[in-house]
This record gives structure tokens, C-alpha cells and sequence, in this order.
């Protein structure tokens, strides 16, 4: 194949905003909005027909910018850790894998 799609290895960095909502069978509830950065690297295949595939790991990072969170009187310990868990800011890893065409 000719011209810059070959395969070869990348590293990328995405910027966006992820909201989330939960709520629980008694009630409770929380909304949170994040802002996400990540950075990926992987290695890219492509074939002559457009064809491509990545495979890619990295970290991203959280940052909580708004939380709305309502919690019941009679809510179990464990929904509320989750929720605690999952509406405050963090670090986390990921692999992925992304199919794509060139045309």
C-alpha cells in the first residue's frame, strides 16, 4: 500500500466530558459530570481495502466538576460506598480495541 497509511505504532491524548446518573431500587441517587483526559498508546493496522484496527491501552484521569447526589435515610451501606465510589474523582487504566476505515 502507498501513502501514509501504514501500520505502526501511535499515542494519543483525548479530552472530553463524560456525565454519569445513577440511582438505587430505594431511592437514592447521584448525577456527576467529569471532565476526562486520557493518554493512549497502541499499535494500528490497516489493509489495502481502508480496513484498520488499533489496539490500545493507557490511563485517563477524572476530574469531578459537578455532583448532584441525594441519599435516603434507610439506603444500604454498600449502594453508598458505590456511590461515593464512583462520583469522586480518579485515575484508572484501560485497554481497548477500535475498528475503523480509511476512505
Amino acid at each position: 500500500m502507498k501513502g501514509a497509511f501504514k501500520d505502526g505504532y501511535f499515542i494519543q491524548t483525548m479530552i472530553g466530558i463524560e456525565n454519569s446518573k445513577f440511582k438505587s431500587e430505594t431511592g437514592s441517587s447521584a448525577d456527576v459530570t467529569f471532565i476526562d483526559l486520557t493518554l493512549h498508546g497502541g499499535y494500528q493496522w490497516f489493509w489495502g481495502n481502508g480496513f484498520n484496527v488499533s489496539a490500545l491501552a493507557g490511563v485517563a484521569f477524572l476530574k469531578k466538576t459537578n455532583l448532584t447526589k441525594n441519599i435516603v435515610s434507610n439506603e444500604s451501606d454498600d449502594v453508598v460506598d458505590f456511590l461515593d465510589k464512583n462520583t469522586k474523582s480518579n485515575a484508572h487504566i484501560g485497554v481497548g480495541v477500535i475498528f475503523g476505515w480509511a476512505f
